[in-house]
């Protein structure tokens, strides 16, 4: 909203903030700073659920639109990579019991 002002107003910067006093500009950081640790959270949570379990003879893991899947080991037929928009993960492929994709643990460097 604030780059639509800033080009609306000839890329005046004094125009564009005026209505953002000295006082409040900590209160603007500090806002930000919440929104970022916020989605980190989601973040964070979505790779929690994003974790594979094996027992009893089942993978358990999510499919693609992370619904809870449960496949039978013995009936996994194909194992491959998927790449898509930035996610790499490797699908096991149970034919007629569904799909689990395993995302890989990030390497720290």
């Amino acid at each position: 909203m604030f780059i639509i002002r800033y080009f609306q107003s000839g890329m005046s910067l004094e125009s564009t903030f005026e209505h953002i006093t000295v006082y409040q500009l900590p209160f603007f950081f500090f806002c930000i700073f919440l929104g970022s640790l916020f989605l980190a959270f989601l973040v964070s949570i979505l790779i929690k659920y994003t974790a594979v379990e094996i027992g009893d003879g089942y993978l358990k893991g999510r499919n693609y639109w992370f619904i809870k899947k449960r496949i039978p080991i013995k009936f996994i037929s194909k194992l491959y990579l998927f790449r898509d928009n930035g996610i790499e993960a490797v699908v096991a492929d149970a034919g007629q019991y569904g799909k689990v994709y395993i995302l890989p643990i990030p390497k720290i460097r």
